[in-house]
């Protein structure tokens, strides 16, 4: 396996989003699983996703380097699930293909990281 495949997992645990809420507020809990190929090898990893006030969007924000790679590689920064989303990219030469998916019903926006 290429040494990159460590390197595209840790972009993508930017997915993992870690929040605490008070404890008198209400907090759903989702599961976002995602796939990595590259080179014909995958690496899968699912993730707790927090909607910290459960009203069905979570919102993260990204620099704009990483915003533009997810507009590029999926042609969207929104995605609705439950459902699958795939994309593909090239790293170093080497062909990546991400697949994000979940069973729970919410929507994921990725949004631009105040300067």
């Amino acid at each position: 396996m290429k040494p990159m495949l460590p390197m595209v997992l840790a972009v993508l645990a930017v997915v993992s989003i870690a929040a605490t809420a008070p404890a008198a507020q209400a907090v759903t809990f989702d599961h976002l699983t995602v796939a990595v190929t590259v080179d014909g090898q995958t690496a899968t990893s699912t993730f707790r996703v927090v909607d910290a006030n459960s009203d069905g969007v979570i919102n993260l924000a990204v620099g704009s380097s990483l915003l533009s790679r997810i507009q590029g590689t999926f042609g969207t920064t929104t995605f609705a699930f439950p459902g699958s989303y795939t994309g593909t990219f090239t790293v170093n030469g080497s062909t990546v293909t991400v697949t994000i998916s979940s069973t729970d019903t919410f929507t994921l926006k990725f949004t631009q990281a105040p300067p």
